[in-house]
């Protein structure tokens, strides 16, 4: 992705991100610790919270989220906001279960983030959109990766479109992303989309647009 051969697509990728438009961008737990670190947060095993899901103040009227996947509470957010130069800010919005500790949710009341609790033991990513879309106004959300973050929207039914930039640089690195990966409450299985657009971009760039068929 940072190969100086891939800098034309990556300035295109960037400029495509922020022209959709959308409401929020949700990221997985390992993408997230790319942004904010991935030290563990420091929580008070003994505080206790409310049962269900937390908006906190004034977030209901932010401009735009960021809305993590984190069902085991792993993410050290320094507060509700997330920061990100040349970007606006954007509330952050946890997706949690009801096995997440409670100590970790006290820990995002404390810092101002909110956040949605989805599923007894596993994420439950279509009543996550459900209650983002109630409690925040959120239509439009565009899914951002890791694998496992997008494969959970896909095997949701909640991906509508895919678009793809492809750069023109190959690696046979193991640790490289792939675009999909299956989880235990996200399975592998057969997810058909017919194409719509496919544009050469950023010099040898490739941007492919599928909609659901």
């Amino acid at each position: 992705m940072f190969d100086p051969a891939s800098s034309g697509s990556l300035g295109v990728y960037v400029a495509l991100q922020k022209g959709f438009g959308a409401d929020a961008v949700a990221y997985g737990s390992v993408t997230t610790k790319g942004f904010v670190g991935a030290g563990h947060p420091h929580v008070d095993v003994g505080t206790n919270v409310p049962e269900g899901d937390y908006v906190a103040a004034g977030a209901a009227d932010a401009a735009s989220y960021y809305v993590s996947l984190d069902s085991a509470g792993e993410i050290a957010w320094p507060s509700g906001t997330f920061r990100r130069a040349g970007r606006p800010d954007v509330h952050v919005i946890e997706l949690l279960t009801e096995e997440t500790p409670a100590a970790y949710r006290a820990y995002l009341c404390e810092r101002g983030a909110s956040y949605v609790v989805a599923g007894a033991h596993e994420l439950d990513v279509a009543l996550a959109c459900e209650k983002l879309a109630e409690l925040f106004g959120i239509k439009h959300l565009l899914v951002c990766g890791g694998g496992i973050a997008d494969q959970s929207f896909l095997a949701a039914g909640a991906l509508d479109e895919l678009s793809v930039v492809f750069v023109p640089v190959a690696t046979g690195d193991r640790n490289v992303a792939t675009i999909f990966d299956a989880a235990s409450f996200a399975p592998a299985a057969p997810h058909a989309f017919a194409l719509a657009s496919a544009e050469r971009v950023g010099g040898d760039g490739l941007h492919v647009v599928w909609r659901k068929a």
